[in-house]
């Protein structure tokens, strides 16, 4: 089955099943989310199951031993791209205090 879906004819498939499996695992770890969070959480997590996928097919190693590190290598990159989220959320606060303080600012006599 896995290498039917490869095949590029199947790409709309694969991807389908990719982003189902995603939210399954979203849902069952309780995820709620109805914002951009909902999008994000499980592209991220497709990215991840993907390339984790396509390295597991190939992998020859003991145990699957390669994919294991692989998988914790991309878990690991997921977590600094939270941490480089959240340093930057604050001044994401900051802008839309801004933005709104000149919008009233701007429409204060209407």
């Amino acid at each position: 089955m896995t290498r039917a879906l490869a095949r590029p004819d199947r790409a709309p498939e694969a991807a389908r099943l990719l982003w189902r499996t995603a939210d399954h695992i979203w849902r069952a770890l309780g995820d709620t989310s109805t914002d951009e969070n909902f999008y994000s959480k499980r592209t991220i997590l497709s990215g991840v199951l993907a390339s984790t996928y396509a390295r597991w097919f190939a992998d020859e190693s003991e145990d699957h031993e390669a994919t294991w590190a692989f998988l914790d290598d991309r878990i690991s990159n997921v977590m600094q791209f939270e941490k480089l989220k959240a340093r930057f959320k604050p001044l994401g606060a900051a802008a839309q205090a801004a933005v709104g303080a000149a919008a009233r600012f701007r429409y204060r006599g209407r």
